[in-house]
């Protein structure tokens, strides 16, 4: 299990511990004039740990919050290559896409996916650290000329492609 998800699920175990406990006390409050009244009091006159133990949540809150967003925080890049048509096996495709990329970055494979449509549309979807805008137009000339090339060439795939990138 990856960090992210093994702290999405404590933060989904605490809340279903909160929400239980809280469930569980009003469904008693009624009933328990002994619960009224410690509550009651505990409203009208708080300790003086009380404010302490609200900051700490509103922090806790505040970093799950930013911690989220920082993870979730993907952009993506939709471009269409231009080829011609021809029927293709998809394990054919993937074995020359994943090569590819390969050469390119072969610490990673950053391809996340790779959808053939119908009438042969492939999608590719990578997932890529993020990179300068100027060094993005030349990544995105090499990625359709080359790879376009490469399955016209050795595939005779020629119909136009879609290269969508998973920017974190």
């Amino acid at each position: 299990m990856r960090t992210e998800q093994s702290i999405y699920a404590l933060i989904y175990v605490f809340l279903l511990l909160l929400f239980g406990v809280q469930g569980a006390v009003l469904l008693v409050l009624p009933f328990s004039p002994s619960l009224q009244s410690a509550l009651s009091s505990f409203i009208t006159s708080p300790s003086w740990y009380v404010p302490y133990i609200g900051g700490g949540v509103t922090l806790l809150f505040l970093l799950l919050l930013c911690f989220s967003w920082v993870q979730h925080k993907k952009r993506y890049i939709r471009m269409t290559m231009e080829c011609d048509k021809l029927t293709i096996e998809k394990s054919v495709i993937e074995e020359y896409v994943h090569r590819f990329f390969a050469e390119i970055f072969p610490e990673k494979d950053p391809v996340y996916d790779i959808v053939l449509g119908k009438e042969n549309e492939l999608d590719i979807v990578v997932e890529l650290p993020s990179f300068p805008v100027h060094e993005k137009k030349a990544f995105f000339l090499r990625v359709q000329n080359e790879l376009g090339s490469l399955l016209a060439r050795k595939i005779g795939y020629q119909s136009p492609f879609t290269l969508t990138i998973v920017e974190r």
